[in-house]
């Protein structure tokens, strides 16, 4: 009797810790693509951004190799975060960083490219003409 209930016991603490019982196991997604720098901006542009105020960002913007005239629309509370430009045209509360815009294009297009140049498993696995809604993606490349 005594032994039963040790027995009990010590299930109860492995169930407790998830140590027993069923678990769920997802298949590895794809490798991350590595965004460098470009990872530091929420947008990040080289023909410039248009904004139809008012609008939310959260993150740092930029445009390169284009002035930061090709930034319209944008005010300075619209963005938390810095607004970077190459030079002393845009908003008035940018930031002139030629070097970091520069460095951050060009990790962009690094990135662009190792993403476009992945291959899409078969079986390719369809999205119901790109609805979306409703659907819980597991980790993977769609198309």
């Amino acid at each position: 009797m005594k032994n039963s209930n040790l027995i009990i016991i010590a299930l109860a603490i492995f169930v407790a810790l998830g140590l027993v019982g069923p678990t769920t196991s997802l298949a590895a997604g794809p490798a991350v693509v590595d965004l460098g720098t470009a990872g530091n901006f929420a947008i990040l542009s080289e023909s410039g951004i248009t904004n139809i105020p008012t609008s939310d960002v959260t993150g740092n913007i930029g445009t390169t190799p284009i002035t930061g005239a090709a930034i319209t629309g944008v005010g300075c509370t619209e963005v938390v975060g810095t607004i970077y430009t190459v030079n002393a045209a845009g908003p008035a509360c940018r930031t002139i960083d030629s070097v970091l815009l520069n460095t951050a294009r060009i990790d962009m297009e690094a990135a662009y490219t190792a993403a476009s140049n992945r291959v899409i498993p078969a079986p390719t696995v369809g999205l119901a003409g790109g609805s979306l809604g409703g659907q819980i993606l597991t980790p993977g490349i769609y198309k």
